[in-house]
């Protein structure tokens, strides 16, 4: 992550891999991970209790625009809040990626959903 851009660290330099990652951090990993560019400013805060001068505002602006944080509906977005792994998932499904791969995984119609569904305990095999 840290060589393709998508984990940039603190101020310090420091990389905090054993701390939990909040939704501002978060959202700027996620949003540089599906290529969504930061703007240089933004006309208005994306959130209520996102100020003008938090560090993640602009990136948490264009990552709302782009749908990644639909779920949050316009409510608060609390971001020093700790992200949760639903969360997680539900913001990598809204991107690009999330999306496609999200395809190939509910496709049961190819050997790999017939295996998921195995895997998983689902419906067994019909072509056994």
């Amino acid at each position: 992550g840290i060589e393709l851009g998508y984990i940039k660290g603190y101020p310090d330099r420091t990389f905090r891999p054993a701390r939990n990652i909040n939704r501002a951090e978060a959202t700027a990993v996620i949003a540089r991970f599906a290529n969504i560019a930061e703007p240089e400013a933004i006309a208005r805060t994306p959130y209520p209790d996102i100020s003008g001068r938090h560090w993640a505002a602009k990136i948490i602006s264009v990552a709302k625009e782009a749908g990644i944080l639909k779920y949050l509906g316009e409510g608060d977005f609390r971001p020093e809040r700790n992200l949760t792994r639903a969360e997680a998932v539900e913001m990598l499904l809204r991107t690009p990626f999330g999306q496609e791969k999200s395809k190939v995984l509910l496709d049961f119609s190819n050997d790999y959903g017939t295996q998921m569904k195995l895997e998983t305990g689902g419906v067994k095999n019909e072509k056994q």
